[in-house]
């Protein structure tokens, strides 16, 4: 039996400048590359004066992905030619000998396109949402009216988490949803064999990009409360971002800043060395649709921190880690203050089994492959 043939339209994508920028799609389009013939049409989002031109066609990662430029003179017009963007490559890929069985929209400002595609080559569609603009309810009226209109009709909607799906359906959108998690690359993200415990300090971990959803005055503000008793533990942080000196001074004011270790912005191979040589992970975000950095550490056998009814309550438990209200200085100080004495007490080949069963490439891959077959025999 042939392998389906399914087109991703990314609105974001990584580039060779970002290679951490929406990687969770890109990591979605190598899952699937398995079992489905994927092909990532993106674009570059540079102004060009010609209707759209294709700046690359090549393997990325085993995956055929293609960039193109549109052509962008006004504001207020620039949805419109993004969308007639997409309608081109999409016509130059058929001319060339790519048919899709499936087209696979990534975050909402792809999901008109993507339906008014489907309408027009009866090819189903399905649409995978990311974005924490549904929960901080940033979407536009132009912006809603589309989103509602394509996921009202799409074959399913796939938000990452059930927060997110309820945070969809706060705006009354009626669709046929199925939560489909974030994936984690468990050949990167991995426990470390042998634990050599080679200092008396309990590291903990945290990474994230430096801005105003992650809490981290959050953590600041608890480590200072920890510290008046206990003196044990540093606190190593992977990121950064437009927050960074305001971070700085944070740690300063709380008097927290000697314990504490800024290393900048790391690869995903340097980022999982820090998380096998840590003790545990933290990250009390206040808006979280997923959290594929949980699941990251999480793979590396570490139990994890993180914000109670947000994305990371679909797969952080007892047996894991705990949950803390977002917000919440003393519900995330005793739980820090828990896990710097019971960390060693959650097993690391558990945990690592845990997220290899549910949210690995292999598992994900075969999860959409069951979705793409359900809605092409639906169709017949």
């Amino acid at each position: 039996m042939s392998k389906l043939n399914v087109l991703f339209l990314a609105g974001w994508y990584p580039t060779d400048e970002k290679a951490t920028n929406a990687i969770f799609i890109k990591e979605h389009a190598i899952a699937v590359s398995s079992y489905c013939e994927i092909v990532v049409l993106t674009t570059n989002n540079t102004t060009k004066r010609k209707l759209f031109e294709i700046v690359s066609d090549r393997i990325e990662d085993g995956v055929r992905t293609i960039r193109f430029n549109y052509h962008r003179p006004y504001t207020k017009t620039q949805w419109l030619f993004y969308a007639l963007g997409f309608f081109c490559v999409f016509r130059w890929l058929k001319k060339n000998g790519f048919t899709p069985d499936v087209i696979h929209g990534h975050i909402y400002y792809t999901s008109f396109i993507a339906i008014i595609l489907s309408k027009l080559y009866n090819t189903p569609v399905i649409l995978t949402e990311q974005t924490s603009k549904f929960p901080k309810k940033m979407l536009t009226w132009s912006e809603l009216k589309r989103t509602k209109f394509a996921m009202e009709r799409a074959n399913y909607v796939l938000p990452v988490s059930n927060f997110l799906k309820n945070s969809i359906k706060s705006y009354g959108i009626d669709a046929n949803y199925r939560v489909v998690p974030n994936v984690v690359n468990i050949n990167i993200f991995f426990p470390k064999h042998k634990v050599v415990k080679n200092c008396k300090e309990k590291k903990i971990l945290t990474v994230a990009l430096f801005g105003p959803d992650k809490g981290f005055e959050y953590l600041f503000e608890s480590f200072g409360e920890l510290i008046k008793n206990r003196h044990d533990f540093v606190l190593d942080i992977i990121g950064d971002g437009p927050m960074a000196d305001e971070y700085l001074k944070l740690t300063k004011q709380h008097k927290v800043n000697h314990i504490i270790n800024f290393h900048g912005e790391k690869s995903k191979e340097e980022v999982a060395k820090y998380m096998r040589e840590c003790d545990f992970f933290v990250l009390p975000s206040v808006i979280e649709t997923f959290g594929t950095v949980y699941i990251e550490a999480m793979a590396c056998g570490k139990p994890v921190i993180g914000p109670r009814d947000l994305g990371p309550s679909d797969f952080i438990n007892d047996q894991v880690g705990l949950l803390v209200s977002p917000r919440n200085i003393s519900e995330l100080t005793k739980a820090i203050e828990y896990m710097l004495d019971n960390y060693d007490k959650y097993s690391p080949d558990n945990i690592f089994e845990y997220i290899k069963s549910s949210y690995s490439s292999e598992s994900i891959g075969k999860f959409l492959l069951s979705i793409y077959e359900g809605v092409i025999e639906v169709e017949k």
